[in-house]
């Protein structure tokens, strides 16, 4: 019984992880779907439609292999992204829900940077660390800034946002599985961008000040050209 109820319980985490990492190319697929009866007449904006969904669906396909075990990123071997390329995309996406919000997004990377990371995995440390970012703002001149920038040997990609920040003991708690401070939180983000970037032999780290915001850094090996 006790096996069981063992089972039945890692069979729940498993499912909450899968939901909250489909969560994302959800996201995308709704926000174009709102976008679209405005921008019918726009070739660019249907261009972009045509080029986005397959990838959004894509990405949801490869998340419930990645659950089967089935997943060649899964391995932590990915294949090499153009860090700034992939993150433009990412901003093309977000940027009206954060719009809406009153929230400010900018990106800072001057050059082509290279990571060797498969893009859907890419793609969700970032939008988890955005959501994080986004949610951790509770008032209306929020701004968001993306940073990447070369130090040794390492990527560094920054998120940091101009919200309330976090206590030392929320700090310390804060990539823990199921750990959340909202109230329909599920606690999987951070620990979903941990496990990645664990996986991918990156780093994880966080500053924070209580009152003032929060800075979250993923270390990403990088691949010179």
């Amino acid at each position: 019984q006790l096996q069981r109820s063992q089972a039945y319980a890692v069979l729940g985490q498993t499912a909450q992880l899968l939901a909250h990492d489909i969560k994302s190319p959800m996201g995308a697929l709704t926000m174009l779907a709102h976008a679209l009866p405005q921008n019918l007449q726009d070739p660019g904006f249907l261009q972009e439609l045509s080029d986005m969904v397959p990838r959004q669906v894509q990405k949801i396909n490869e998340l419930v292999n990645r659950i089967l075990g089935f997943h060649p990123e899964a391995s932590g071997i990915g294949v090499v992204i153009d860090v700034r390329h992939q993150i433009e995309n990412l901003i093309k996406i977000v940027r009206p829900r954060l719009e809406k919000k009153g929230i400010r997004l900018g990106l800072i990377c001057d050059e082509k940077w290279r990571v060797a990371v498969g893009p859907h995995e890419f793609d969700a440390i970032m939008l988890n660390l955005i959501s994080n970012a986004v949610e951790a703002i509770d008032h209306d001149h929020g701004e968001i800034q993306i940073r990447a920038e070369n130090k040794a040997t390492w990527l560094v990609i920054s998120v940091q946002d101009n919200g309330g920040g976090m206590t030392a003991d929320v700090k310390q708690k804060i990539f823990s599985p199921f750990f959340t401070t909202k109230s329909e939180g599920t606690g999987l983000g951070l620990a979903a961008v941990m496990n990645a970037v664990e996986r991918i032999r990156g780093q994880v780290t966080v500053q924070t000040t209580p009152g003032q915001g929060s800075m979250f850094s993923v270390l990403l090996p990088r691949v010179d050209t």
